[in-house]
């Protein structure tokens, strides 16, 4: 049974990023993610981190409604889950006067429960040339910042700044994958976050038993290192468990 994963941005970036993180996170699942326009209700560019996660939550809230209230005729009614990526820009903290940095937060929310979870990315000091047209009388979008410092078209659909600024080391998407990937971790572990979680796992057959293999087969490795023995232990090698998203995971 497949899942519908809504990222509620039509940007390529953010709908990849996405992509990556679940498919990370939930390796056997059959996943279907797709982009969708919703709207932040704050500026183009947020500032600080209030403004940034309202952004986000904004998103998934306008996407969540339209689910609830029946869809909007283009196959969003069959949603499991909604992500919303927002950036932001705000001052940097802990002594560093002036500096002005740039971060992400993420907003996962189950249309279907309620069941909520938030996250922020790393961040990153942002050099005085894009500074000033940030807070200066243009106060421009970053994106529109950096395509104006570093003379590119369309930088938040590609690489962005931060991949200008480490010479392509890390890209936005990889920047957002790991935000991404800690907001999801509720629906890893519902079992220890509430059973609210466990609707996106619950019912996915095969996925559901090989993910409950692998926590198995980690725990007994765990055990086995804390023992002073290494074992690599064979997927599909631990019982039955109980779990936290409303099913059992059969042993093979």
């Amino acid at each position: 049974m497949s899942r519908l994963v809504l990222v509620a941005s039509k940007n390529p970036v953010k709908v990849d990023a996405v992509d990556q993180a679940l498919r990370q996170v939930f390796p056997d699942m059959e996943l279907v993610v797709r982009g969708h326009a919703a709207p932040s209700g704050v500026p183009d560019q947020p500032h600080g981190d209030e403004e940034t996660l309202a952004g986000a939550r904004n998103r998934v809230a306008a996407l969540s409604d339209i689910i609830n209230a029946g869809g909007s005729g283009d196959g969003i009614l069959e949603c499991d889950l909604v992500v919303a990526i927002e950036g932001g820009v705000g001052p940097a903290g802990l002594g560093q006067a002036g500096i002005l940095e740039c971060f992400a937060w993420v907003c996962a929310m189950d249309p279907h429960t309620g069941a909520e979870s938030t996250s922020r990315s790393a961040s990153f000091a942002l050099p005085q040339p894009l500074t000033d047209l940030l807070l200066g009388p243009q106060a421009m979008e970053l994106g529109h910042a950096d395509d104006a410092v570093f003379g590119r078209k369309r930088s938040g659909r590609g690489s962005g700044t931060i991949g200008r600024l480490s010479n392509g080391v890390l890209d936005r998407t990889e920047f957002h994958v790991h935000a991404v990937i800690c907001a999801l971790l509720p629906w890893l572990q519902p079992q220890l976050y509430g059973e609210a979680y466990g609707r996106f796992l619950n019912d996915c057959g095969e996925a559901r038993q090989q993910h409950h293999q692998r926590q198995g087969s980690a725990q007994e490795l765990q055990e086995r290192q804390g023992g002073g023995v290494l074992e690599m232990v064979p997927a599909g090698a631990s019982g039955a468990g109980s779990c936290g998203c409303g099913g059992t995971a059969a042993s093979s």
